[in-house]
């Protein structure tokens, strides 16, 4: 399944299976649920892998691990707000 995103600088392809199959292989390596989705898409916002796992860690198992809010579905909002950008206050 391919996905399109779109940007203000245009749009980019995206294969969503194999994005799934990356972060299942990160969260099967001992990655948390919300680091794994971040990883899987870092390389598109030229993140560091570390960064990015570091800056989603404590959303893993929900916030603090509460598992209120699922860390996979919290790894998916930062990936959105890193695609569609909106840092104007």
């Amino acid at each position: 399944m391919e996905s399109i995103l779109f940007d203000g600088n245009g749009m980019e392809r995206v294969d969503v299976e194999q994005r799934a199959e990356k972060a299942r292989r990160f969260f099967l390596e001992g990655y948390n649920c919300a680091q794994a989705v971040v990883l899987a898409y870092c390389d598109l916002f030229d993140i560091s892998p570390s960064l990015a796992a570091s800056i989603s860690a404590p959303l893993g198992g929900g916030m603090g691990r509460l598992r209120e809010v699922c860390g996979a579905v919290s790894g998916m909002f930062m990936v959105a707000g890193l695609f569609y950008k909106n840092d104007v206050p």
